[in-house]
């Protein structure tokens, strides 16, 4: 194979899946140099385009604890559940950010911001502002970005962030918007958000309308989804029905507010904070109302965000019976939808360590063990995650 030409090496590689595609870097220097140079980026890019979306993984973030080895040989009692060990991937930002382990303040805190294409975006607090970095987990590769600098108030940062990566098709590049909300004049409604871009190195201001510069993203980070990140929302200037989901369209760069279903069986405001947007790799938005502590519900969203029309067009997909425990005294449930598993079917997991997946198709529950998961705590951080080998340096040029 050595004596073919490096195109057809790349066509056929690109044919092959990830993991074991990451096996091939260690046969030979002409390989390695092959799927780590930026020539195997646009062919990775031109099949994610194509939607070959692989089985996905189960991605463990951790802040603080190491991460463990999940090999067989470095492992003395090899646990017979190989298969499930094999979807698992486990990072620890302390091991890929030196720096982190140095100082316990929130200073060194990764936040977790968004995901396109198997790269994560996070970002962290630094004394003018956040620096965002883009993370690809299985080869282990970081980039960090330019800071965005704010002005400080009395020395101190009064703004809040919220990154988001999306993929633009029609020009193949990646871009970074970050929502930066002004909680300087938090005590007097409505508030003010600036969205900002990423172009040619430099934060640009995008053009200032209404009504998205008064909806503040709130818990659980944007959603990259067929070309258009989604941030749940709180309109502060919404007389009725402050909670609201707003689309921004890469390609275009669009704003839109879509309004939540209307349907939601939500007895108050309180418990919009704990729903979530979500993506179950169909190519639209589903919307997961968590209100109630006896069944989970599914929404999804069937109208285009280009689309001025503000007739909300959601259509409920899924609801599964999934009675709260007897000594659950919240009012929301205690389980979170982590995102599509394999065969279709869907993985939550509980607050107290368990996993569990959903079959749509036979609604039925499967339990899931993964014994090789180190002990669970508030800092770790679970999402489904399909691997890409896209190089960083390959996504630096096209930002």
């Amino acid at each position: 194979m050595d004596q073919l030409c490096e195109d057809l090496i790349v066509n056929i590689f690109s044919n092959l899946e990830v993991k074991t595609i990451l096996k091939l870097r260690c046969i030979c220097k002409l390989w390695r140099q092959i799927i780590d140079g930026s020539s195997y980026g646009p062919q990775l890019a031109k099949k994610q385009l194509k939607n070959v979306v692989e089985e996905p993984l189960l991605l463990v973030v951790s802040n603080y604890k190491p991460s463990q080895s999940h090999d067989d040989h470095n492992n003395p009692n090899p646990n017979p559940n190989k298969s499930m060990n094999q979807r698992l991937l486990e990072i620890n930002l302390k091991s890929l950010f030196p720096w982190a382990s140095q100082l316990n303040d929130n200073k060194n805190e990764m936040f977790f911001e968004s995901c396109a294409d198997g790269i994560l975006c996070f970002s962290r607090v630094t004394s003018l502002g956040t620096t965002p970095y883009l993370i690809n987990p299985l080869r282990q590769d970081v980039l960090e970005l330019p800071p965005l600098n704010v002005e400080l108030i009395n020395g101190v940062i009064q703004k809040h962030f919220s990154y988001g990566l999306g993929f633009d098709k029609s020009t193949r590049k990646y871009k970074v918007v970050c929502a930066v909300v002004d909680w300087y004049s938090v005590m007097c409604e409505p508030f003010t958000t600036t969205f900002y871009t990423l172009k040619d190195s430099k934060w640009i201001e995008l053009e200032k309308s209404q009504p998205q510069q008064h909806c503040v993203p709130i818990k659980g980070g944007p959603k990259y989804i067929n070309g258009v990140i989604y941030w749940n929302c709180y309109n502060s200037n919404a007389p009725n029905n402050k909670f609201v989901i707003m689309g921004f369209d890469v390609e275009k760069e669009q704003f839109r507010l879509i309004p939540m279903p209307s349907k939601l069986g939500h007895g108050d405001e309180e418990c919009f904070y704990f729903d979530q947007l979500i993506d179950l790799n169909i190519g639209v938005l589903s919307y997961v109302d968590l209100s109630s502590t006896n069944h989970i519900e599914i929404w999804n969203l069937k109208n285009c965000v280009g689309d001025h029309d503000e007739k909300e067009n959601w259509v409920r997909m899924y609801k599964f019976e999934m009675k709260a425990p007897h000594n659950w005294s919240y009012r929301f449930h205690p389980y979170r939808v982590i995102g599509t598993w394999e065969n279709g079917e869907i993985l939550l997991k509980g607050v107290f360590d368990s996993f569990i997946t959903y079959n749509p198709n036979t609604d039925t529950f499967k339990t899931l063990s993964f014994p090789l998961l180190t002990q669970d705590d508030h800092n770790t951080q679970y999402y489904t995650y399909s691997p890409t080998l896209l190089s960083l340096s390959w996504v630096s040029n096209q930002l």
